[in-house]
């Protein structure tokens, strides 16, 4: 979603439109892929049981977990396979052509876990897509959109749109929020709460094409702007 139809404005902000990968990071998000570099943990070969499917229960550490697990600990390959044209399908615009990357594409419908993505760009798959003119997800296209996202987050075994993700889930209010937490406008956008900056912002993880990011990205949004907007928190009915 793009700042205009959203209304809500993003905070530390790179420049847009350039090819390197890099342009198109928050402050956050080199933050967040520095952390990555100064540990060991090898995520390589992450397949999507390191996802947690379902449980009666989930915590709040374990949705933190595989909301990174889709962002700085997320690296793949992209070959001139994963680029060539396919109908309904736009290329997510950091993807600058074939190389090494972090973080897990932008996909309209999207839903993949961590192993179907690398698997579907194996495949020959499509990295992401931007294009939203279709009724839904695009075939052989790969990546999470906003709700793909949070779904998968919460542990859920199907995607959820941000219309139904309050059916599995309980509102709350804005200073209640917590790690893990969602922040919802039905029928437009989603995002996953993490903290409060201490300056009037939400620290947040969500999939979105704002600022041509096209990708799940760590951002700060106003409070105000959200709250503005029509956005509303809710709390997963089994987070524990």
């Amino acid at each position: 979603l793009t700042a205009a139809n959203t209304g809500v404005s993003v905070d530390k902000i790179m420049t847009e439109n350039l090819p390197e990968e890099a342009s198109f990071e928050t402050e956050l998000d080199k933050d967040a892929v520095a952390e990555r570099q100064t540990t060991s943990t090898d995520t390589t070969a992450m397949t999507s049981t390191d996802i947690t499917a379902t449980a009666a229960t989930i915590s709040r550490s374990t949705i933190m977990s595989n909301a990174k697990a889709y962002h700085n600990q997320f690296t793949w390959t992209c070959s001139s396979s994963n680029l060539a044209a396919l109908a309904n399908w736009t290329r997510p615009r950091y993807i600058s052509g074939a190389g090494s990357y972090t973080y897990m594409p932008y996909c309209w419908g999207g839903f993949s876990a961590p192993s179907q993505y690398r698997t579907g760009m194996t495949n020959g798959g499509r990295v992401g897509n931007i294009n939203t003119s279709t009724a839904g997800h695009v075939s052989n296209t790969y990546g999470v959109d906003c709700s793909g996202y949070v779904s998968r987050c919460w542990g859920l075994t199907s995607k959820r749109s941000t219309s139904t993700l309050p059916n599995v889930a309980t509102k709350i209010t804005y200073a209640s929020l917590q790690q893990g937490d969602m922040i919802d406008k039905a029928g437009s956008h989603v995002v996953l709460y993490e903290k409060a900056d201490g300056n009037g912002g939400y620290i947040l993880y969500e999939a979105t094409k704002l600022n041509s990011y096209d990708r799940v990205a760590y951002t700060i949004r106003s409070i105000t702007s959200l709250q503005n907007g029509s956005y509303v928190a809710y709390r997963y009915n089994n987070v524990s």
